[in-house]
C-alpha cells in the first residue's frame, strides 16, 4: 500500500533524472540567417515618433493595492 502512494513521485523523479543525465548542457545556440531587410523600418515613418504602452507588471503594484483588489469587504 505504501509503494503504491510514493509510486507516481518516484517515477516523476526518475524521468527527471533520466533527462538531466541524457540531455547535453552544452548545446550549440542556434544561429538564424535572416535578410537585412528585416533592419528596415518600412512600414514606419522616420520622421514620426511612436509610443508604446504597456501595463504595470504585478510585481510593481503595492501589496495594498493587490489586497484591495481581492478583498471580499
Amino acid at each position: 500500500m505504501r509503494l503504491r502512494a510514493w509510486a507516481p513521485p518516484a517515477v516523476t523523479f526518475a524521468v527527471l533524472l533520466a533527462t538531466y543525465f541524457c540531455i547535453p548542457p552544452n548545446c550549440g545556440v542556434p544561429k538564424y540567417n535572416f535578410g537585412q531587410q528585416l533592419l528596415d523600418p518600412a512600414p514606419l515613418d522616420r520622421q514620426r515618433l511612436y509610443l508604446s504602452v504597456y501595463p504595470e507588471a504585478e510585481s510593481n503594484i503595492g501589496s495594498k493595492k493587490i489586497r484591495a483588489r481581492w478583498a471580499t469587504r
